[in-house]
């Protein structure tokens, strides 16, 4: 395997030094940055081969270089490859606004120019746009014409620093104040003194129309709080039930039975809840509550504890051996302190 790596790796190396003589001898290519520019992003990059290109604004010419501005013609400038002299040439195409190479004109407006030769390191401007001319042979390259290099750069000597100063409590009062100043100053309260809005409310003659209208009106708020009584199987329900209304329009009057024939049941069903929500359903001695009752639920289940609990020392006490019982028929005079007599335990001697 290591043969056939170092042979692969020997292969490689060759392509690449063919690559590399081959690029050496076509004509390079001009990689250009965008130096300034208010319609391109700068430190974009584009490249013009010896095929040359164009610059102007018109999107349909399939320009190398579109500028969208209303200061660059819509054919502005021309790039091209002279094979004689074995470099490229740039000419204005009569545009509005002229071209500038290296801080010269090349022509008047609207009129065309001579070809002049570019050279590595030319600056091009054009409208508002700045344009930097980078020519390496072959497949070289520089930090200047690198894309990422030159935005990251841009982006460390464009970025903000931040000033911020930490005032002092006295600075920040005079500010405070200031700022209050002018908020008076601008609508017009800067001589006027302080009103107590306390007194508004404090005033007799003031009339709380919106309590008014609540007490007499009512309240259409989502959030106000109805008071509705709940169902009860021992009271009927009153004529303005919905239910009641619906029985009403069918025939049905209050004490019949429910069905065609009024033979269904007269009463409603006397649902109980069980206090002991983990007794089982053939738990008969448990203690229940009628659903009118749900609110003393947790009353009833601690009575009913209570109740086991009482029931269990009654039958412990009929267990109790007799020299236990002995020991509870002491007579202790009432009139005496019990601090005179010792503590007896059940079980023990007063002696030990």
């Amino acid at each position: 395997l290591s043969s056939k790596f170092s042979t692969i790796k020997i292969h490689l190396q060759r392509r690449k030094k063919n690559a590399l003589e081959m690029a050496q001898d076509y004509p390079p290519c001009i990689r250009v940055i965008v130096q300034s520019s208010e319609h391109l992003k700068c430190g974009s990059l584009y490249i013009v081969t010896c095929t040359g290109g164009s610059i102007g604004r018109d999107k349909n010419k399939g320009h190398a270089i579109e500028i969208n501005d209303v200061n660059v013609s819509k054919l502005h400038a021309e790039i091209a490859f002279d094979y004689e002299r074995n470099c490229y040439t740039l000419s204005d195409k009569g545009s509005q606004n002229g071209t500038i190479l290296n801080g010269n004109r090349l022509s008047q407006n609207k009129s065309e120019s001579d070809c002049y030769d570019l050279h590595h390191d030319d600056i091009l401007q054009i409208g508002s746009t700045t344009l930097l001319m980078h020519i390496h042979k072959g497949l070289e390259t520089c930090d200047s014409c690198e894309p990422g290099q030159v935005q990251a750069k841009l982006k460390t000597a464009s970025s903000i620093k931040n000033n911020y100063i930490v005032l002092s409590q006295d600075e920040k009062n005079r500010q405070r104040r200031k700022e209050l100043k002018n908020i008076k100053k601008k609508y017009g309260l800067q001589n006027s003194y302080f009103e107590n809005p306390g007194a508004i409310i404090t005033n007799p003659d003031l009339c709380d129309k919106a309590y008014l209208r609540r007490q007499f009106i009512g309240s259409d708020s989502e959030h106000f709080k109805q008071h509705v009584t709940p169902a009860s199987v021992q009271s009927p329900i009153s004529a303005q039930n919905k239910g009641h209304k619906l029985l009403a329009k069918m025939g049905w009057k209050e004490g019949q039975g429910l069905g065609k024939n009024s033979s269904g049941i007269a009463e409603p069903i006397n649902v109980e809840m069980r206090v002991n929500q983990s007794a089982g359903l053939g738990s008969g001695t448990d203690v229940s509550l009628s659903l009118d009752n749900v609110q003393h639920a947790g009353k009833a289940k601690r009575w009913a504890q209570a109740r086991k609990r009482y029931e269990k020392l009654d039958v412990d006490d009929t267990n109790v051996p007799a020299s236990v019982s002995s020991v509870k028929t002491l007579n202790i005079s009432e009139n005496e302190p019990h601090s005179k007599h010792p503590a007896v335990q059940p079980g023990f001697d007063s002696k030990d």
